[in-house]
């Protein structure tokens, strides 16, 4: 669980380094956004592996897909993407609270919650 956390705190980083100008000016622009994307795609990714794997239900085994649609139709409505990807984190934490939570270990939930709303938190800055 040590490595865990320490590779999940990690990947907060480039979420609040987008915020240094030198590096804003230097990347791509909307680098967080892009990255924020990239997580969510992460996490809907293990979680559906997760699912399958255990051999869990059709409704735990679709979860992570339902959110990746929610996703797009959200960018269709011209929202936006920064809010995007802040509801795309927040509902892939929600799914693994709710739908996997029993199969997880609390430290390992919490580490989870913790570490979402300080990548939120970052869109805010």
């Amino acid at each position: 669980m040590k490595f865990v956390s320490y590779i999940t705190i990690l990947g907060l980083f480039p979420f609040y380094f987008y915020h240094i100008d030198l590096i804003k000016n230097n990347l791509v622009p909307n680098f967080n956004i892009y990255y924020g994307f990239i997580i969510f795609g992460f996490l809907s990714g293990m979680q559906w592996i997760r699912a399958i794997e255990a051999n869990r239900s059709l409704v735990e085994q679709s979860m992570p897909i339902i959110t990746v649609f929610f996703v797009i139709l959200i960018v269709n409505f011209g929202l936006q993407l920064k809010f995007t990807v802040i509801f795309g984190l927040f509902f892939a934490l929600l799914n693994e609270i709710f739908t996997q939570g029993k199969f997880l270990s609390k430290n390992y939930l919490l580490l989870r919650f913790i570490i979402t709303i300080l990548a939120i938190y970052s869109f805010f800055l």
